[in-house]
Parts: structure tokens; C-alpha cells; sequence
């Protein structure tokens, strides 16, 4: 797919397959380049744990079985109580993830209540999926405020952490968005 068609001509490949293709530059060191993927409830409560993991994948095969696996996980983990949003990333062959919870409670309760996490937890301890891993815990040390633009007068307004709404000189209200 070369020439000055190329571009519609890919573009018409992944619209009939039904998918989003994207370009991602080579690495260049310091930097290596990957995808992600994102979901949140739209709540906007101030996290009161984040969980940080990543696995390191070996090859093909051990990636996409952690890429179903990992969806699966979410999936459990979206539907618990306390789940506030994830974000997850794959660079080369390591996949990390991000996960912002109401409290640490939340998050050990989710967790531990998942039959996907379990299972996948299993295959990594007894089977062969991954290379090596590690998982955390965090719980914030500082949060500093978000900015909104006012949607009256599109100033910025400084917006408190754990704040429902803050007001702007004009009047107009900004609230604060999901933290992850």
C-alpha cells in the first residue's frame, strides 16, 4: 500500500475490519513507545489508594494470553466497590497498569474477591505466563489541586482536592475530573 493512496487505502482496510490502527514511532533511547488503554467510572473522588503492577512477557503468545487475561481482571475489578478508573500500558514486552481505588481497603477487597485475578495470579506462580512481575499498593502523599477552565468565562479555577465543585470570580462552577 504505497503511492499517494496508500494512507486511504489502509484507512479503508481498518474500517472494514472493524478496527483503529495506529502508527507508533521506534523507540528512540531514552524512550520507548507503546499503546494504552483507559476506563473510569466518571467519578471524581479523591483516590485514597492506587495499585501500580507490571509484567514482563515471553513472546507472542505469553502477551496475548495477558492481554485476555488482563481484560478479564479489569472487567472483575470495574465492577467492584471503590473501583474508581485504570490505565493500562504495553512497551516492548512489558504491560504495566494503574489502578486509582477509593481506599486501600477497596482495592485488597476487590482484588482478593476476583476469580480472574486469582486465576491469573495462579498461571503466573505455577504455569509459565510471564517472565517476572511485581505488584504495589500506594496510598497518597500529597494531592495538589486540579484546574478547570469555567465554563462561563473559560478562566482557570483552582479546584481542591477532594472539592465537589469550586467557584470562579465570575460565578461559574468547575468541577474537578476523575484522577486517573
Amino acid at each position: 500500500m504505497t503511492g499517494p493512496d496508500g494512507a486511504a487505502e489502509v484507512a479503508a482496510v481498518s474500517d472494514r475490519l472493524g478496527v483503529r490502527l495506529l502508527v507508533v514511532p521506534p523507540d528512540e533511547p531514552p524512550m520507548r513507545f507503546g499503546t494504552c488503554a483507559w476506563t473510569d467510572t466518571g467519578d471524581a473522588a479523591t483516590p485514597g489508594a492506587l495499585s501500580m503492577t507490571w509484567i514482563e512477557t515471553g513472546g507472542d503468545a505469553d502477551a496475548a494470553e495477558v492481554e485476555d487475561r488482563g481484560a478479564e481482571v479489569v472487567a472483575d475489578l470495574a465492577a467492584a466497590p471503590g473501583f474508581l478508573a485504570f490505565l493500562g500500558t504495553t512497551v516492548g514486552a512489558r504491560g504495566h497498569t494503574v489502578t486509582a481505588w477509593t481506599s486501600v481497603a477497596a482495592a485488597e477487597a476487590a482484588v482478593g474477591s476476583s476469580a480472574a485475578h486469582r486465576a491469573a495470579l495462579h498461571r503466573f506462580r505455577h504455569g509459565a505466563l510471564g517472565r517476572r512481575g511485581f505488584t504495589s499498593l500506594w496510598v497518597p502523599h500529597r494531592l495538589n489541586p486540579q484546574y478547570a477552565r469555567c465554563p462561563r468565562c473559560d478562566a482557570p479555577v483552582r479546584v481542591p482536592a477532594g472539592a465537589a465543585v469550586a467557584r470562579c470570580a465570575c460565578g461559574g462552577a468547575a468541577e474537578p475530573a476523575a484522577y486517573l
